[in-house]
């Protein structure tokens, strides 16, 4: 349609059909081909456009897992080389952290969060953002602040959780206040393998409930003796037992605080 000469037009065919794992379907009709090949081609029509601008709504959905994964690696490589914008609509967080250098994270047309993918999962400032990224989920606890000799935490029903020193002293006028409590399962540690090395790490018994397979992780889910479930991530080679009580600790450093109301994170 744009009148390219021939010999671009097979210089991008070349480079873009093997690239999307069309051989072999160049001379098909699109109603001879799949959903998730169409998606493909697609793709490549947008691509080989060479847009200033390159807007691209979920473009991997219908892609099995290791076409995905080559398709990702393509698009990364080829912002590297020619230096395009793309601006990646997906659902698929763990494509989000993947592919992106600055995540937007959107919830019903509202802007939760726009940081760089590192920002979101270190400090995630709603608890919309806290859920979406990372994977397993965040554990989610109601608590209120608290203070104790030993410093400034939030009282839970896995007990009490206290807080490094850094954002305890900023919390030190807070005490009294219900709050929502945000841990993630990879800074949850089993002390069959770790053992508390900070004082703002917190001890919690768990009666194991499930042992779930991640590969080479296990995610391990828990509940306390007041009935409230976490999930922990362990190495796949852990000896742990369903039905087992079980100690592990909770990194303080890694302990996020929201408002229930707001949602927002208190100290971000």
């Amino acid at each position: 349609i744009r009148k390219a000469p021939d010999y671009e037009l097979f210089d991008k065919l070349s480079w873009v059909v093997p690239m999307l794992g069309l051989e072999g379907l160049e001379k098909r009709l699109p109603k001879e081909i799949s959903g998730g090949q169409r998606q493909r081609v697609a793709l490549a029509r947008a691509i080989v456009l060479d847009p200033d601008v390159l807007l691209l709504d979920e473009p991997l959905s219908n892609l099995d897992a290791a076409l995905r994964d080559m398709a990702m690696e393509e698009l990364k490589r080829m912002h590297r080389q020619v230096g395009k914008t793309i601006i990646y609509v997906t659902h698929n967080q763990a494509e989000a952290m993947t592919m992106s250098e600055r995540i937007a994270v959107l919830n019903t047309g509202k802007l939760e969060q726009y940081d760089t993918p590192r920002g979101v999962y270190d400090l995630p400032r709603t608890i919309f953002a806290a859920e979406f990224i990372g994977s397993p989920t965040m554990n989610i606890l109601d608590g209120t602040m608290a203070r104790r000799k030993d410093g400034v935490g939030v009282a839970t029903a896995n007990g009490f959780l206290l807080l490094d020193k850094v954002r305890g002293d900023k919390a030190a006028g807070m005490v009294g206040r219900p709050v929502k409590v945000g841990v993630r399962p990879q800074n949850i540690h089993y002390t069959g393998r770790s053992t508390p090395r900070r004082y703002s790490d917190t001890r919690v018994e768990l009666l194991v409930e499930l042992v779930e397979s991640l590969g080479d992780k296990s995610l391990v889910v828990g509940r306390t003796t007041e009935g409230t479930v976490m999930r922990f991530v362990v190495e796949r080679d852990e000896d742990i037992v369903i039905d087992s009580q079980i100690e592990v600790f909770v990194d303080g450093r890694r302990v996020h605080v929201f408002d229930p109301e707001a949602k927002r994170n208190l100290f971000g």
